[in-house]
């Protein structure tokens, strides 16, 4: 009997075992970043004033996630993720900054995933953008909404062209996050790694429905040489007339404490079918220096030229103040001012909202050829 009790106490022992590392395998985790301060923009709405107010997703969106992730074995690993963005001025739910996705839920991310630490990543379902996350790892400023590139990458209605045609690169050349998508990252050999994605349209049973095809390539020496190339092309929902941009993105750091950036883009046809034809070339400079260990200064600088209209155009110039208290908490001060040419009407600061173009507070600029500064305190928080 009591050789039974024994063999019985082991399978049991075992089987508990067995339970517990199968629960180990997978787990959930939740994340996200709030983010809101004081802004003052001036020459702003109708009346030209100049305008203080609470905003939102100042230097980036505010956003809550979900991720789930389970070991398979061998290496593998299965997972799926769902992310939400936040309005914090009125706690009201957020939109992304394209299109697609404005009334869901989770409108910034709802994906799958397979990932083999040998053999790479594949997602499937809404999810960011490929070339977003480069954008922002060489960019000085961060990807900042306040004097960074998005007020332009994510311009709603500021791209010159005629006033019915005025839909931005959010629409037609690759928002910050893309629906209906499969997409692929390699694992990164000798510093080096690929992003290729697919949107398979935004209409079921119309591939040509605001389809794209995206590929990145990107290169990290430990951070001293940094880099990426790559190239975007959408559809509009005929299949007919195409928008797109190719990319160019250097960094250097100079010491552990100093680091430049520079990047250029060919914008072609942001406006949609109804403004074909149109280029523009966007060119970035910018440095990051470290102060001290808790407070990081950036310079941007931003210009815009119409390669069809030359009287079309903005240049930007940023400078934001960072301070991190520890690593979750981190107080900034950000000042931003654009000149806008011809037709064009950029804002200073591209927002959290549904318009990235336009300011929560300010209901954007009085008009086309208008310019604006822009003048933010604020807080972020991670979890």
């Amino acid at each position: 009997m009591f050789k039974y009790n024994m063999i019985a106490g082991i399978l049991l022992a075992s089987l508990a075992g067995a339970a517990q590392a199968q629960q180990t395998q997978s787990n959930v985790t939740i994340y996200g970043t709030l983010d809101a301060g004081i802004i003052n923009a001036s020459h702003s709405g109708t009346a030209n004033d100049s305008v203080t107010g609470v905003g939102t997703g100042i230097i980036g969106a505010s956003h809550i996630g979900f991720v789930a992730r389970e070991n398979l074995g061998g290496g593998l690993t299965a997972g799926a993720r769902i992310e939400s963005q936040i309005n914090i001025d009125d706690g009201s739910q957020g939109k992304s900054s394209s299109t697609g996705a404005a009334n869901s839920v989770f409108g910034r991310e709802a994906n799958v995933f397979l990932e083999d630490q040998k053999y790479g990543k594949v997602t499937l379902g809404r999810q960011e953008n490929a070339a977003w996350r480069t954008y922002s790892s060489i960019d000085s400023t961060g990807h900042s909404n306040i004097g960074g590139n998005p007020i332009f990458l994510s311009d709603g209605s500021s791209f010159g062209g005629t006033a019915t045609s005025k839909v931005g690169l959010n629409r037609y050349t690759g928002g910050s996050f893309v629906s209906n998508a499969l997409r692929y990252d390699s694992p990164t050999f000798a510093g080096f790694r690929a992003v290729a994605s697919r949107t398979f349209g935004g209409v079921p049973g119309d591939l040509d429905a605001s389809s794209s095809n995206q590929l990145m390539l990107r290169y990290d020496n430990n951070g001293k040489m940094f880099g990426a190339v790559g190239t975007y092309r959408a559809y509009d929902t005929n299949g007919n007339a195409w928008g797109g941009n190719n990319y160019v993105g250097l960094g250097y750091r100079a010491t552990q404490d100093l680091t430049f950036s520079g990047a250029y883009w060919r914008l072609e046809n942001p406006n949609g079918a109804g403004a074909a034809n149109t280029k523009f070339d966007l060119y970035n400079i910018g440095a990051r220096y470290a102060v001290t260990p808790k407070l990081t200064a950036s310079v941007g600088y931003y210009q815009l030229k119409d390669k069809i209209s030359s009287n079309n155009g903005a240049d930007l110039a940023s400078v934001i103040l960072r301070y991190n208290t520890s690593k979750r908490t981190q107080f900034y001060t950000a000042v931003s001012g654009v000149n806008n040419k011809g037709t064009s009407g950029f804002a200073a600061w591209g927002g959290g909202g549904s318009n990235a173009n336009s300011l929560a507070v300010t209901n954007g600029l009085s008009g086309a050829g208008v310019d604006q500064t822009a003048f933010a305190v604020g807080m972020r928080h991670s979890f």
